[in-house]
């Protein structure tokens, strides 16, 4: 599928700035839970990211419990710091508050302090890490969960927006227990994927926000035991819900019995990373140039396409209804940079606006961003100047007082950069700060024309 850049741009990235997933990888909270062993969780505040510490549900700081543990785990190819986390205690649960500031900012919904839930102001997906073991032969849940929650109920229904693990009864299915992915605290998904008692199962969970138009756009993709430190294959399971936000996790290791309090789960190296593309195909180039009166043509270019089947060309006349006009195939045999065409010699009105829908040959799709074309265009005359680009925080826009009459800077998403301060020096020259901005590429629009801006 094509990275999901929904910019109003004609240019999306460089070529250099394209390469493959790592780069576009940014650890955003992590907990390596680095503790001293026995040592009971509550109350610890370990690891990057977070805005408080552990809390055990009902302030619970018995020991045995929740605790770190160097009974450490394992798994192929995978580097493990410190210790982990062993528990639980019966029907309890421990979770933590995560930060909303720093590297998490522009994670952050507008409205509800919730992390982005992809109407409001999110930069970018969301990739969510970590290990897990179940130790106990028996139907106890061993799970983690993200939602808004209370700190005396981290495991309740109530706000608990998608999790990942066993949810007892709700994951057996013919006498047996499979990995499975819960949604909004009710509904149970499970995967083609056994628990394997007191095996580590590594576990990574892709959340893509605005995936699709409709009621349910925010794509959960699940896999269980990837490949460390490679590319991800298929996911083991995919589905589409409803926006969302949160800013807890709740993480349940079992129903360990009175008085034993036997250790029922363990969890290791839990991290979530920000990821500004997380597809496969990368689109480098997506432009349009008016022929004659009536004639638009489209060209993009593409690299590291995988499993990729058609493109499909749509046209809009408000950027909010569109139609297909039109489909082109994949190209097959092609080394590196692949060049596609399209001619919409249908160009009637004053204006259009286009974008393309490239689809998988398993039927997943994505979106490009979306070029807008006026009828008679004079783009080749208009001159911008952006400087210093790439910058750590302030940069100048120069060209005509005209196409200066209205600046935009949007993230890789697409989504306005609302924080942006831009002030008048000139009649053609503007000072733009973005030193709040987190690391990234940019895109400054003026009133025809889009340029990229890095930031460092």
């Amino acid at each position: 599928m094509m990275r999901k850049l929904i910019a109003y741009s004609t240019i999306i990235c460089a070529v250099i700035l394209c390469s493959h997933l790592p780069n576009y990888a940014q650890v955003l909270v992590s907990e390596s839970f680095n503790y001293t062993n026995g040592t009971a969780m509550h109350g610890l505040n370990g690891g990057t990211g977070w805005a408080a510490s552990w809390f055990t549900e009902n302030n619970n700081t018995n020991s045995p419990g929740y605790s770190a543990t160097n009974s450490l785990i394992s798994y192929s190819s995978c580097s493990f710091t410190g210790n982990a986390m062993i528990g639980g205690r019966q029907y309890l649960s421990i979770g933590r508050e995560i930060s909303r500031t720093g590297t998490m900012a522009s994670y952050t919904a507008n409205t509800d302090g919730n992390l982005a839930d992809g109407n409001e102001i999110g930069a970018g997906n969301l990739r969510i890490k970590f290990f897990l073991q179940k130790l106990r032969n028996d139907d106890g849940g061993t799970s983690v969960n993200f939602g808004d929650f209370d700190a005396a109920s981290w495991n309740g229904t109530t706000n608990n927006k998608f999790g990942v693990g066993y949810y007892g009864t709700d994951s057996n299915s013919g006498g047996i227990r499979y990995w499975t992915l819960r949604l909004n605290g009710t509904t149970y998904l499970r995967t083609n994927v056994p628990v394997s008692i007191n095996t580590t199962t590594y576990i990574v969970v892709d959340v893509r926000f605005n995936a699709q138009v409709g009621a349910n756009p925010t794509l959960i993709q699940v896999y269980i035991n990837p490949p460390c430190n490679s590319t991800l294959p298929t996911p083991t399971l995919s589905s589409y819900t409803s926006s969302f936000g949160f800013k807890h996790i709740s993480i349940y290791l079992g129903d360990s019995p009175m008085p034993s309090y036997q250790t029922a789960g363990i969890i290791d190296e839990f991290s979530i990373e920000g990821i500004l593309s997380v597809l496969p195909v990368t689109l480098i180039e997506f432009s349009g140039k008016i022929v004659n009166n009536n004639t638009a043509k489209l060209l993009w270019k593409t690299v590291d396409e995988i499993n990729n089947d058609f493109f499909l060309i749509e046209k809009s006349s408000d950027a909010l209804s569109w139609k297909t006009i039109g489909e082109v195939v994949a190209q097959k045999d092609v080394e590196f940079v692949r060049n596609y065409s399209f001619i919409d010699g249908n160009m009637t009105s004053e204006y259009a606006y286009y974008r393309l829908k490239q689809v998988d040959k398993d039927g997943r799709f994505s979106y490009s961003n979306i070029i807008y074309l006026p009828k008679q265009m004079e783009l080749n005359k208009i001159k911008i100047n952006i400087y210093p680009n790439p910058t750590n925080g302030v940069v100048f826009i120069e060209s005509t007082q005209n196409e200066l009459s209205d600046i935009q800077v949007y993230n890789s998403l697409g989504q306005e950069m609302h924080s942006i301060i831009i002030r008048y020096i000139s009649s053609n020259v503007y000072h733009l700060d973005i030193t709040n901005l987190a690391q990234g590429v940019y895109y400054v629009k003026t009133k025809s024309l889009t340029k990229t801006v890095i930031k460092h």
